[in-house]
């Protein structure tokens, strides 16, 4: 008898011990929590005259309003938000021949590349601009993220145009032409004689020249792949240079002239 009335108290006996663990842990809590917080108390009172007296030294008043302030209106701002950027550079301010600091953003497909000199707007490098001579791939072109010296070109709408090429920065106008009418040029590719051309732009791929019909006037525009150039014209290639290029034949379809400059 005395066991089985053991065994009906020992449930009772179970929850107010488990009653009794609970209500110490939460007094333990509560102290703890009570605690840190006299301490913090204790710290932002011992703490506060001395971040008071620093603001004064350095002119700030210890009465901050609780609104962040606007960034980059003063000092108390930049410690706020942390430091300010950098003012961007207006293009016009810049001077032709400046060398600047540059940082490859994009490139502009065959053309050239996109980048960044701290300007409000990017600037740009031509292909033609990005070494002296012809650009190699691999050798000259540019990497998204490469950083590089560079001069101010010219200064166009707002926008810097950089070169890498040495010496003078005189450049031919910048023109407009016509595409070939390759019927003018059909009876050329048996003799295959030499025409004059210029070249007037640059490609990662190749160039354009401008040249003449024989008995024409009108000058025409037109495409010589980097597979067709002679090994001293990669070496001194320049927006303007005269050159001799040779009919190798004609697309009607795509209006283009197939060039070279070899003999062969």
């Amino acid at each position: 008898a005395p066991k089985r009335r053991w065994r009906l108290r020992r449930p009772l006996l179970v929850a107010v011990l488990a009653t009794g663990c609970i209500v110490s842990a939460a007094s333990t809590a509560a102290g703890f929590v009570g605690a840190s917080c006299r301490g913090a108390y204790c710290f932002s009172q011992v703490a506060r005259p001395a971040v008071a007296a620093e603001a004064e030294v350095e002119g700030i008043s210890s009465s901050q309003p609780s609104e962040p302030p606007s960034r980059g209106s003063d000092y108390a701002a930049s410690r706020y938000w942390g430091p300010a950027e950098p003012e961007k550079l207006v293009s016009s301010d810049l001077t032709i021949g400046q060398t600047v600091e540059a940082k490859t953003v994009k490139r502009i497909r065959e053309a050239g590349y996109y980048v960044d000199i701290g300007a409000q707007r990017e600037a740009i490098i031509d292909a033609a601009e990005l070494t002296d001579g012809f650009p190699r791939k691999g050798q000259h072109t540019l990497r998204v993220g490469q950083s590089f010296s560079a001069r101010v070109l010219r200064v166009t709408d707002g926008r810097a145009y950089l070169t890498r090429r040495s010496g003078s920065l005189d450049r031919p106008a910048l023109r407009g032409y016509n595409r070939p009418d390759v019927s003018k040029f059909a009876g050329l590719v048996a003799d295959a004689p030499w025409l004059e051309a210029e070249v007037s732009g640059m490609a990662l791929w190749g160039i354009f020249v401008v040249l003449r019909p024989p008995g024409h006037d009108e000058q025409v525009e037109a495409m010589v792949h980097s597979s067709q150039f002679t090994e001293d014209f990669i070496n001194t290639a320049s927006l303007g240079q005269s050159v001799r290029v040779k009919l190798l034949g004609t697309d009607a379809e795509k209006e283009k002239l197939e060039l070279t400059m070899k003999d062969e």
